[in-house]
């Protein structure tokens, strides 16, 4: 009888060191799953916002291009993103911005850039800020560049 008693309070012991350990264990765990889900968020989103990018330089290097043009193509690679709408377009020619150096007035052989950018809190949610590390204020853009066709 006494054998088991002595079981019994071993058993009892070991169940509260485990709890223990979980306890201290489960806000790193907690910490590490936010941490992959955050930078996973912000990684597909620098591609998307990559491909998008791309995808206007493409358009803006064709003869007869529009800012428009442009835009819709950006728009069109963004599908289905949630940050679509979030984003700021610049295109350049030739190092200057297209209000002073219009698009449609680009030669074959000028340089032509596309600079798709957005929050990074547009596309992630900011959870690590409970933590102290936070991506308030952080941008993702992404620039190509292509010479007129």
């Amino acid at each position: 009888m006494d054998r088991n008693l002595t079981l019994n309070k071993q058993s009892s012991a070991r169940r509260g060191l485990l709890t223990v350990e979980m306890l201290l264990t489960l806000p790193i765990l907690l910490l590490a799953g936010l941490s992959l889900v955050q930078f996973s968020m912000l990684l597909l989103g620098s591609q998307a916002i990559s491909a998008a990018a791309h995808s206007g330089v493409r358009q803006a290097a064709l003869p007869g291009a529009t800012i428009g043009s442009v835009r819709r193509s950006v728009d069109n690679a963004l599908e289905g993103w949630s940050f679509k709408k979030n984003t700021q377009l610049l295109i350049f020619v030739n190092d200057q911005p297209v209000s002073k150096f219009p698009l449609d007035q680009a030669r074959t052989g000028d340089k032509v850039s596309v600079t798709v950018r957005v929050g990074a809190v547009q596309v992630a949610p900011n959870a690590l800020s409970l933590v102290g590390i936070t991506i308030a204020g952080t941008d993702l853009q992404q620039t190509f560049v292509m010479r007129v066709e």
